[in-house]
């Protein structure tokens, strides 16, 4: 058995990286001070801008990441007013399901406290812990971990690939791909985990399905996909302008 904190210090822990991310920022630089990066924040205030003149994500707006990164900025937008400080803080703020994931795998791997704090300073320090990359190694550890547990677990690693996928095409895919390699040998196996495939791809659907219907109410879902065959086969990994 791995050992983990007790509850009470869990959430303590990852409060205090909550707090250090929204003021500091980590290695992206803090939301309070410092010039303004105009290809992340002024790409971001764009999107914003567009959207508050009626126009649609991937319909009228080309953007390079998922539905999830850009849309949330807007609605928050509308209720406190768009700032280049409130998109700072979502950026940075972003990286808390990375961190929520490092503890857990951390804690998978039997790390001792000292090890894992040193893994938080070093993703603090360094730009490379982002909103895209933090879901993904959420959806991964989901993924991983899932065939050991129950149905409700196994349906939210799935709800979480799919959140993976609407911040990150890139990243999104690869977990899909990696469900369905492991759904496949899972199936050569003379006992078939079938309750295991059945309930992450029920939490696939579900989630993609929920986001489906809205897509497609808003009136961007085909090109939305559209677009996506475009990011992951054309310019995969490259800024462009927007």
């Amino acid at each position: 058995m791995h050992k983990f904190l007790p509850k009470k210090e869990q959430i303590v822990e990852l409060l205090i990286i909550t707090i250090i991310l929204f003021f500091w920022g980590g290695g992206w630089g803090s939301p309070f001070v410092g010039p303004s990066n105009f290809i992340d924040e002024g790409q971001f205030g764009a999107w914003i801008n567009h959207m508050n003149y009626g126009e649609h994500l991937f319909k009228d707006i080309f953007i390079v990441y998922g539905p999830l990164s850009v849309y949330p900025l807007f609605i928050l937008g509308k209720l406190f007013g768009p700032s280049i400080f409130m998109i700072r803080e979502y950026l940075a703020l972003g990286a808390v399901p990375g961190f929520v994931s490092l503890y857990l795998i951390s804690n998978k791997l039997s790390f001792t406290r000292k090890i894992r704090y040193l893994l938080y300073l070093v993703f603090l320090l360094l730009p490379i812990l982002s909103m895209r990359q933090g879901m993904f190694m959420l959806g991964l550890y989901l993924l991983l971990s899932s065939l050991e547990k129950g149905f409700l677990y196994r349906f939210f690693a799935g709800v979480a690939i799919i959140a993976s996928l609407l911040v990150s095409q890139e990243y999104g895919i690869f977990l899909i791909i990696l469900y369905l390699i492991r759904s496949f040998f899972e199936l050569l196996k003379i006992k078939k985990n079938v309750a295991y495939i059945a309930s992450v791809g029920l939490g696939i659907w579900v989630a993609f399905g929920l986001f489906a219907l809205f897509a497609l109410r808003d009136g961007w879902l085909f090109e939305y996909v559209r677009d996506t065959i475009d990011v992951i086969s054309s310019f995969s990994g490259q800024n462009v302008p927007n």
